[in-house]
Order: C-alpha cells, then sequence, then structure tokens
C-alpha cells in the first residue's frame, strides 16, 4: 500500500510523518532538494512544481522503497504518483487558520535567509513574499489536489492538523489506535523568531 499527504508544506507533514512511522508504515518525511542551490533560489523558485519534476528518475526509486510520503518535494507530484500506483490512497493536511500557514512558511523561509549567528533582517523582508502569497498558494493547492482526485473518482481524506488526531487516520486505515500520544514536531519558538514574526504579520 502507498499513501500519500498531498498537503502543503507547514500543515503538520513532519508530524504525520511521526504519525505513520508509529503505524509501522515505512515513512518518509524529510524535505529533500537533490543537491539543489537552494540556498541560491528564492521561495517562489523552490515552491515551484518544474523545479521538482525533472528528478522524477530520483524519485520513483524512492517510492519504492517507502509506504508513506509527505512533504515537499511529494505533494507537488501526486499526478505522478497516481500514474506509478493506481490504487494509492490519498490525504490532505490542512489548517484552518491560515495565518499558520503564512508564519509556518516564514518561519521555513527564514533558515534559508538566515545563519546561526546572524539575522540581517533587511534582506529577510526583502527576498521573503508577503503573506498573502503563502495563504493564496495554499488556498490554490488544495484545490487542484481535491478537483484533481475527484475527476479521478479517488477520496480524499482531509486531515486537520488543528483539531484531528489518532482516530482520523487509523479509522480510515482500520488500524488500532496507538497508545501514544499525537506527535507535534518541527515548531520554532524563540523570542528572536517571534519579533520577526509579528513585523512581517503585521501585528
Amino acid at each position: 500500500m502507498k499513501i500519500l499527504n498531498c498537503g502543503y508544506w507547514k500543515t503538520g507533514t513532519k508530524s504525520l510523518g511521526q504519525v505513520f512511522h508509529i503505524l509501522k508504515f515505512r515513512s518518509h518525511y524529510r524535505f529533500l532538494n537533490f543537491n539543489l542551490p537552494l540556498d541560491k533560489m528564492n521561495i517562489k523558485e523552490i515552491h515551484n512544481y518544474h523545479t521538482w519534476a525533472k528528478h522524477y528518475f530520483h524519485l520513483e526509486q524512492i517510492i519504492k522503497s517507502y509506504d508513506f510520503f509527505t512533504d515537499t518535494p511529494f505533494h507537488f507530484i501526486y499526478d505522478r504518483f497516481l500514474e506509478l500506483h493506481p490504487d494509492l490512497k490519498v490525504m490532505l493536511s490542512m489548517r484552518d487558520n491560515t495565518d499558520l500557514i503564512a508564519i509556518s512558511s516564514f518561519k521555513f523561509a527564514l533558515k534559508y535567509y538566515t545563519s546561526k549567528n546572524r539575522i540581517d533582517k533587511i534582506n529577510i523582508f526583502k527576498d521573503i513574499p508577503p503573506k498573502e502569497y503563502y495563504i493564496n498558494r495554499y488556498l490554490e493547492h488544495n484545490q487542484r489536489v481535491l478537483d484533481f482526485f475527484n475527476k479521478k473518482g479517488i477520496e480524499v481524506l482531509k486531515f486537520n492538523i488543528d483539531k484531528d488526531r489518532w482516530e482520523k487516520i487509523c479509522n480510515w486505515l482500520n488500524l488500532e489506535i496507538p497508545n501514544k500520544d499525537f506527535p507535534h514536531v518541527n515548531s520554532i519558538n524563540n523570542e528572536l523568531y517571534q519579533n520577526l514574526i509579528n513585523e512581517y504579520m503585521g501585528y
């Protein structure tokens, strides 16, 4: 069985990777860059589907070795995934609060525009798109995914990372609910980042 989460980045993708690992699936939830020069690319290029499509061959080799897939670039290549595995099970991780998409995406972007010892605020706010960009891309992506699989007659499990937990996934897969807390990973919390976030969001 192959399971693909088409959820946009920063919708709990790494938490779901841990979830499926606990459920005994071979879970791939690491960001793959295929040695792309991400430090020389802007965020819009990293978001672009065509950036990843040329690496289909390498992705297909990875797909053979795992059962569950989430995070970049897997959520961009769902059409190719379905060609390889017509019996694919599909989920879409989501959030109610779209501000959190922008905040989380901004945190992600900071990783590419900062170093451990220095944060250049001028370059950060020059190079990172406004919050509306991330929110619109998130909403457009979700609709594309739902429209694509609806036309194929494939049901998509919508999973709200802000409120859904073990029950929804385990019922979907007919599995017993683990006696473990639902994972929550990849959180960035410190005063310096929070001040930048507040400025970015206009709080």
